[in-house]
């Protein structure tokens, strides 16, 4: 059996060095600072060599020239100028002695070449210095996804300073860890809700087969199997309501034109026995004529989820009002029921799976749901395009509410996309 292959090793010739953002940017900066240095001291050369006109003379020392006692008249034009000697004191105490454009313009050269490179070297010391605190946001950001990637995601990046786009990115990076962070609570706490749903009738289950297994003869056999078909039609409840919230949530969607106020009369006919034995008046405001283009079974499950929530956590003698409002071009569902009031945690996660708020436990004789209604509806809207959003009622009770758009709104408004 042959060994697998090792890795090769990186040669020296293909290694590279590191070179980081900060030492880029100072390369950059001073590269540039270098570049406008030489282009100014290129252009400074060039106009003190061609624009001026020098007339440059040695001047006359005053022991350079001295009248002999045989003049009998002074000169009356300006003597002719004559090359002076040396002065002993030229070039002593750092000084430069110019006596001629050449050595103007050496001495222009080698002063700017000079001071070139001083202010190149400060330059880069202060682009160094500025890359650094230009790239400081940068790094708190990696220090905080280091530190999302390690599972700690309660960390914030919290910049300050000016609006600018680091402070954006910081921003957006700050809001994508919340809700990084709240979705991986949602889905612990659904993790775990789960394993309860899915433990407690298979342990009851396990219960009544032990029991039965130990004394059969004192078993009742058909309790035993109304029991056990009990349980398991709650399993199979939980996990087909599981199955539907995953497929609503990444499923791809086949949509057709449907009526939504029949079909919103046909849920609510559907609920009618269910309202009376709870006691609950349910009314509908839902004129027909209202086409959207949606997938009919989900929407279906939709409402009837919404409706059972309305009814099933009302109170006695409550009420449920279905309304379907047309407003430019979309069609507003309006499902207001009765109820306790609700407070703001339980309002926030009541659209959670397997939340169930105060006066949900199970009743004796009536229907126990399993957490999932609201949450499987928001996961439909979500695919539709839209959101359910819930809000409390003022009088107790929930206000849901949904926005669709209709069909000949949609179709209008792709034809308009096309065209253009």
């Amino acid at each position: 059996m042959s060994s697998p292959a090792a890795a090769p090793k990186p040669s020296l010739l293909s290694w590279r060095p590191r070179v980081t953002a900060r030492a880029r940017l100072t390369i950059v900066f001073t590269s540039m600072l270098l570049g406008c240095g030489l282009l100014m001291m290129g252009a400074l050369y060039a106009v003190m060599k061609y624009v001026p006109t020098y007339a440059i003379t040695s001047a006359v020392t005053p022991n350079s020239f001295k009248p002999s006692d045989s003049n009998i008249a002074p000169l009356q034009t300006p003597p002719a100028q004559v090359p002076a000697s040396p002065n002993p004191d030229d070039g002593k105490n750092g000084s430069v002695v110019v006596r001629s454009v050449h050595d103007l313009l050496s001495v222009l050269l080698e002063s700017s070449g000079a001071i070139l490179a001083v202010v190149v070297l400060v330059g880069g010391l202060i682009s160094w210095i500025v890359a650094g605190r230009l790239l400081r946001p940068v790094h708190e950001i990696t220090q905080a996804a280091r530190k999302a990637a390690e599972g700690s995601l309660d960390h914030r990046v919290g910049l300050t300073g000016p609006r600018d786009e680091f402070s954006e990115l910081s921003d957006t990076f700050d809001s994508m860890l919340a809700r990084l962070e709240r979705s991986f609570a949602e889905y612990e706490r659904f993790a775990a809700n789960a394993s309860h749903e899915l433990k407690t009738p298979l342990a009851t289950t396990q219960a009544l087969l032990s029991l039965a297994a130990d004394s059969p003869e004192s078993t009742d056999t058909r309790l035993l199997i109304s029991q056990l078909q009990d349980t398991t039609a709650r399993s199979v409840d939980t996990v087909t309501a599981l199955l539907e919230l995953a497929e609503a949530a990444h499923g791809e969607l086949q949509t057709e034109e449907v009526d939504l106020g029949k079909l919103v009369g046909e849920c609510a006919l559907g609920l009618r026995a269910e309202a009376r034995a709870h006691g609950v008046f349910v009314e509908t405001e839902c004129p027909v004529g209202y086409v959207v283009e949606v997938n009919r079974i989900l929407l279906s499950r939709l409402l009837d989820n919404v409706l059972n929530n309305a009814v099933r956590h009302n109170i006695d003698g409550g009420k449920v009002t279905v309304e379907l409002i047309r407003q430019d071009g979309i069609v507003r569902l309006i499902v207001v029921n009765s109820g306790a009031h609700l407070g703001a945690d339980e309002l926030e996660r009541i659209t959670e799976p397997f939340y169930r708020g105060a006066g949900r436990v199970r009743v004796p004789g009536q229907v126990r749901g399993n957490g999932l209604g609201l949450a499987l509806a928001c996961n439909i809207a979500r695919a539709h395009g839209t959101e359910l959003v819930v809000r409390a009622n003022p009088d107790g009770g929930l206000i849901l509410e949904m926005e669709l758009p209709l069909a000949m709104a949609k179709a209008k408004s792709k034809a308009e996309l096309a065209r253009v």
